[in-house]
């Protein structure tokens, strides 16, 4: 690529100071822009919740504002020039600082969180509170690139190097907030730090325009360059190749992260390592010299999306650091296949903000199809495949808008065929269907798709075919007879392979089940069982009865299928605070589970509360309740914010002075134990943990028990005499860590590493 005009070249020391100042200052406002990310998240998560849906709208948004950004950097830079682009630039930098540091209004934020569209409230919240913050840091990379095409320096012609310095502060940030700034910093602090370095990055701005002004200066002394035409077209189809090429990866992205955090583990780390990737895929393509030639990257992505399809139609979920190892490196090799498609056709510096602008609409466009499409239209995480079919093509460059042929088509269909025949027999040998031995029935479709390496079309068709016949396996949990999809997740209702339970499942999860055997319909399964430690809270609950008070006022925070209803005795009075409606629907409808309609006789000792459980809970007059049990997950993760200091003050506010606080807290990946005892050494309460290894007992899986564990919390002066004279209930022991609370938490030091 050569240059839009023959300027002369700055090198050594000047040279060297010009690339530094540049250099940094990307650096600097990509790592501002990916710590304000995190940090706003977590702010908001107390009033909206934790749903992996959270993150994906978050996604969106910061994708929109890229845009907006990119779409202010061209315009500017088209319409006024470098020099004047950058004198605005600089009243444009001045404006945050009116409204920094970020901070959340909690009264405006929780009128906006009763809505009835959560994608559509969320958004207006983030634009309230760190619109105009993130839309003028996220001008920094297209400008500062499209400033340093000017300075003469040796290597203006080509600038797109310093999207490395960029994407690699983007990287630094997002791995610096969780293991950082976190741990360290409350959500105050972190704001005040956060204004002083945009301060810190203003500085840097203005010094790259001063260079710019400096450069423009020099230019105007000397004499006329001849003008030199640039015969480079951007025509509308190359524009498209932009949009789908940048398309592809962000909506493999955000597909995996849903599916991951779904289907594999609901771990909220897992929301920030495909997006690192993501980054990393970026610097490495834009590189001067990449580390990786786009032949080797285009040879192995096949392989990785082969295995990534192996993986999906087995619902394979185990060993969990080897399969989202497979899910983050196909992830790693399609966005590098893309990104280099976009990195082989950049334009020369004249085209350099537009280009970027198209770039961010694939980005954006990605983030409707995922995070507003998708949910409302598919009833499973169906964009994931997709956009594993999609990188098959776009990542092995097959040419855009190419006419299938008739063995194409036929090869697609006879490999779903295939796989379909295979799967039949599967079932008819009632085979496990996340053994071994199923994942080889899989083997020849996509040793057959493998083969067609050549032809990316044939190819990107065969594991189409494949995917598709795949969903005809039973799940793991059972046959679906009911799905549902919305912001807050999927919904399934299956009925287990044995055919002896009807299981609500969310991701690989169950989060409830019933008999369906008529004598024990009624009987409390899964976590609850009457031997269980929820079936001791509650005869210490009906213990503490009196003449006076015959009925109990239980509140369950997290409704399920509704199984803890089988407690219910008939004077007490029952409140489900549930945040997903489509949970609702399913456990109230006969058709699944009856144990609320067979608890309730009479409805009105039942109410069921719509949203999330702090803002509804709130509402509740003081010591309303006897007993107040958290069993609130998404997929396999208590949301954080139903585990702070502040939650358990409003937990101790609601419950009458001898009741009972009860946390559900099994979990396969975060060990919450220490952080209920660290709560309860910071209020002054006893508490006790009890682990019941249900599935060890052969009887336990006849019956459908599930492991479980829990802890209850009492004052210090209540005995709980039914829970402390049993051996199995353990006392907290001290902690002297600082609790979890709305402006801290550390989630890291949470997680089973072992």
């Amino acid at each position: 690529m050569t240059a839009p005009l023959d300027t002369p070249r700055t090198s050594g020391d000047a040279g060297h100071a010009t690339l530094a100042c540049f250099g940094i200052t990307l650096f600097a406002g990509a790592t501002l822009l990916f710590c304000v990310e995190p940090m706003v998240a977590k702010m908001l998560t107390p009033l909206l919740g934790g749903a992996p849906a959270v993150w994906i709208t978050c996604m969106l948004f910061f994708q929109a504002g890229l845009l907006l950004a990119y779409a202010y950097a061209h315009a500017s830079t088209a319409w006024l020039g470098p020099r004047l682009g950058a004198a605005l630039h600089l009243v444009v930098l001045a404006l945050p600082l009116l409204s920094l540091p970020v901070r959340i209004d909690h009264d405006e934020v929780a009128m906006l969180a009763r809505g009835a569209v959560p994608v559509v409230r969320l958004l207006l919240v983030l634009g309230a509170v760190v619109g105009l913050p993130f839309f003028v840091v996220g001008t920094t990379s297209p400008l500062l690139q499209q400033w340093f095409s000017r300075t003469g320096h040796e290597h203006q012609d080509d600038p797109y190097f310093l999207y490395g310095a960029s994407n690699l502060g983007s990287m630094v940030g997002l791995a610096a907030y969780p293991a950082i700034i976190e741990p360290w910093l409350g959500l105050a602090d972190q704001a005040r730090l956060w204004k002083w370095a945009y301060v810190g990055l203003a500085v840097l701005v203005a010094g790259c325009a001063a260079i710019t002004f400096a450069q423009g200066r020099s230019r105007d002394a000397e004499p006329a360059p001849a003008p030199v035409v640039d015969a480079e077209r951007v025509t509308w189809l190359r524009r498209a190749r932009w949009v789908l090429a940048a398309f592809v990866p962000s909506s493999f992205l955000l597909g995996v992260t849903t599916y991951i955090t779904t289907d594999v583990a609901g771990i909220p780390l897992f929301w920030v390592l495909p997006l690192a990737i993501y980054l990393a895929s970026f610097i490495l393509v834009f590189a001067r010299r990449p580390p990786l030639s786009q032949r080797f990257v285009v040879r192995v992505l096949p392989f990785g999306l082969t295995a990534t399809v192996m993986l999906v139609v087995v619902q394979a979920s185990t060993p969990i650091l080897l399969i989202v190892a497979v899910h983050l490196g196909t992830l790693f090799f399609a966005s590098m296949a893309c990104h280099g498609e976009l990195a082989r056709d950049r334009p020369r510096t004249t085209h350099l903000t537009e280009f970027y602008f198209w770039v961010s609409v694939g980005g954006v466009v990605g983030g409707i199809a995922n995070g507003l499409v998708a949910p409302y239209v598919f009833d499973r995480i169906v964009e994931y495949p997709l956009a594993m079919v999609l990188a098959a093509l776009v990542g092995r460059a097959a040419p855009v808008g190419q006419v299938l042929t008739r063995r194409d088509g036929l090869f697609a269909l006879a490999m779903g065929a295939l796989t379909f025949a295979l799967v039949f027999l599967g079932k008819s040998l009632h085979l496990d269907p996340a053994g071994p031995v199923t994942a080889l029935l899989y083997a020849p479709p996509l040793l057959l798709t493998y083969s067609q390496l050549e032809l990316p079309r044939r190819f990107a068709l065969g594991l189409a075919g494949t995917l598709v016949a795949g969903t005809l396996y039973t799940p793991i949990t059972g046959a679906t007879i009911h799905a549902e999809r919305n912001f807050f997740g999927v919904v399934r209702v299956v009925r287990d392979p044995s055919g002896a339970f009807v299981q609500i499942v969310d991701g690989n999860t169950v989060h409830g089940r019933q008999r369906t055997d008529p004598l024990h319909k009624d009987d409390p399964a899964g976590y609850y069982t009457r031997i269980g430690p929820l079936g001791q809270v509650f005869a210490e609950l009906h213990a503490r009865r009196s003449a006076d008070a015959p009925g109990s006022r239980v509140a369950v925070i997290g409704l399920g299928a509704g199984g803890m209803a089988s407690y219910a005795d008939r004077a007490d009075t029952w409140t489900y605070y549930e945040i997903n409606p489509a949970v609702v629907r399913v456990a109230t409808d006969p058709r699944f589970f009856t144990f609320l309609r067979d608890a309730f006789p009479d409805p009105s000792r039942l109410s069921i509360v719509l949203g999330d459980a702090r803002l509804r809970l709130a509402d509740a007059p003081d010591a309303s309740y006897d007993l107040l049990v958290v069993d609130a997950f998404s997929s396999d993760a208590i949301p954080a914010h139903l585990l702070t200091r502040e939650a358990l003050a409003l937990y101790r506010r609601k419950l009458a002075p001898r009741g009972l606080l009860v946390v559900h807290i099994s979990n396969r990946y975060l060990n919450l134990a220490p952080v209920l005892a660290n709560l309860a050494t910071d209020a002054g309460l006893t508490g006790y943990l009890r682990r019941d290894d249900a599935t060890t007992d052969a009887a336990a899986a006849t019956l459908g028990w599930s492991a479980s564990h829990w802890a209850l919390l009492v004052p210090k002066d209540d005995a709980a005499p039914v829970v402390a004279g049993d051996a199995r209930w353990e006392r907290f022991p001290v902690r002297a860590r600082p609790p979890w609370t709305d402006d801290f938490s550390d989630l890291i030091r949470a997680y089973k590493w072992h």
